[in-house]
């Protein structure tokens, strides 16, 4: 396996000139799966107290937002407040969605 520029190649092949045959791509540890760089964590707007509620389309926007950049800390954060609290199951299972297709969380088949 050859690391290049974040991405591990497997099953890759050099030929004598230099010149590599690629079978396929996969993310270097630590370079697949997370946070798009240079936004900021959508954590902050989160952080609030248990009795606090954030109107709901607000709050939809802020997870929304969170799992379109893969903000894995500010889903986890928000899931482990739902479980902590009587959530509602709807704000759960937003969370828990976006934690799934982002691969950190299985699926109902699996």
């Amino acid at each position: 396996m050859i690391a290049f520029g974040g991405a591990a190649l497997k099953n890759s092949r050099v030929s004598p000139g230099g010149a590599s045959s690629v079978s396929a791509a996969v993310p270097a540890p630590g370079f697949g799966g997370g946070p798009l760089p240079g936004y900021r964590s959508e954590l902050g707007e989160l952080r609030r107290p248990a009795a606090e509620v954030m109107p709901a389309g607000a709050y939809a926007r802020v997870i929304e937002a969170a799992a379109a950049r893969g903000d894995v800390v500010a889903l986890a954060y928000e899931l482990g407040r739902l479980d902590a609290t009587e959530a509602e199951e709807l704000a759960a299972g937003i969370v828990e969605s976006a934690l799934e297709r982002l691969g950190l969380l299985p699926g109902d088949d699996g």
